[in-house]
């Protein structure tokens, strides 16, 4: 099979609200050549699908839904496939459906025994199906998961966690004649900004303010009694071990620096950082040898299912794919050609050395 052609069929087969279709597509793929093939309802999205064979010792671990397209602001079809020069367009086309070919793509050409390929739904807004595969896999322990995230083929072997924190909080209402009188819930904002200066003392982790409102539209001669913030935080693993508490505490200080109660504190994500050893992927490292492309480890700051995984089973996990993280979740998404290339043959080595 080709990677390149994978994709762009992959890429035609629009996946953000439903998985179905391309659940289905890559099933037939599979279909008939000796693969144990298992479908994992998770809701009305689609389902998980699970190809392997004999006893995994090595798994890919891919995501096929995408982001929605905003079609207005693209300037190419998001879901043509097309090349022009080194690049292949189309929504999905970094992340991850070149992964997800290239993947395909080394464990039909290969011929192999002894693998996993996992296709979960969810990954880019709930995390349902990766909830799913746990739920439903109590005993999972292969030698080596990777995930063919955009990574522009350096090796992820750590990445950040993700906690996302709803705060609401009130002041005090007042006319806009006479804000004097009234304590003004907005803020809130200068407080989000004064926890991004702590967050910020732990290098490699960050804040991100992305949502926030206060007061009333209806109401704007109104000094604002309420405000609704939420913050995304991306910690490193130091961070991490200073827990939730130590972040709701700096909140404390700061709300009641500015004569703020807190109204609501809601955890809506608590994702932790993975690190997997340096020893744990010398096989993907040897791949990479192999086909003669410079090897580059590296950490990330966005969080992949990778972190997921790993907390749960303690398996080596990776990330590593053609793609790249600045390309995704954008206009004209795209892929290198050569990355794609690149990848599918490195994964073909991995895939051999597991055989």
């Amino acid at each position: 099979m080709n990677p390149i052609e994978l994709t762009k069929e992959l890429i035609k087969i629009e996946s953000s609200d439903n998985c179905i279709d391309i659940a289905n597509y890559i099933g037939k793929i599979f279909s008939g050549k000796g693969f144990k093939i298992i479908k994992q309802d998770v809701d009305e999205r689609g389902y998980n699908l699970i190809i392997k064979k004999g006893d995994p010792k090595l798994v890919f671990f891919c995501h096929m839904d995408t982001v929605k397209a905003d079609k207005e602001s693209w300037t190419k079809e998001p879901f043509s496939g097309i090349t022009e020069k080194d690049k292949l367009y189309g929504l999905g086309s970094s992340d991850m459906k070149s992964g997800i070919a290239a993947a395909i793509c080394s464990v039909i050409n290969e011929n192999t025994e002894n693998i996993m390929l996992v296709f979960d739904i969810g990954e880019e807004t709930d995390l349902k199906g990766v909830k799913k595969f746990i739920d439903e896999n109590v005993k999972f322990n292969p030698e080596l998961v990777v995930f063919p995230e955009c990574t522009n083929m350096k090796i992820i072997g750590s990445n950040n966690g993700c906690i996302e924190i709803e705060i609401i909080a009130s002041g005090k209402s007042a006319h806009a004649s006479t804000p004097e009188q009234g304590i003004d819930a907005g803020k809130l904002y200068n407080v989000v900004e004064e926890l991004k200066e702590e967050i910020n003392k732990f290098k490699g982790s960050t804040l991100n303010l992305g949502f926030f409102k206060a007061g009333n539209e209806k109401n704007i001669n109104c000094v604002p009694d309420k405000a609704r913030a939420t913050i995304d935080i991306r910690p490193t693993s130091e961070l991490y071990k200073e827990g939730i508490p130590y972040i709701k505490k700096i909140i404390l200080k700061l709300l009641k620096k500015y004569n703020l109660n807190l109204v609501n504190f809601n955890i809506k994500s608590n994702l932790e950082p993975f690190n997997t050893d340096k020893s744990e992927i010398e096989r993907l490292e040897k791949a990479f040898k192999i086909c003669n492309i410079d090897v580059v480890v590296d950490s990330a700051k966005f969080y992949t299912e990778a972190g997921i995984i790993k907390s749960r089973y303690k398996c080596p996990c990776v990330n590593v794919g053609p793609g790249e993280i600045d390309k995704a979740h954008r206009p004209d998404e795209f892929v290198k050609i050569e990355n794609i290339i690149k990848c599918e043959k490195i994964f073909s080595e991995l895939v051999k050395s597991f055989n």
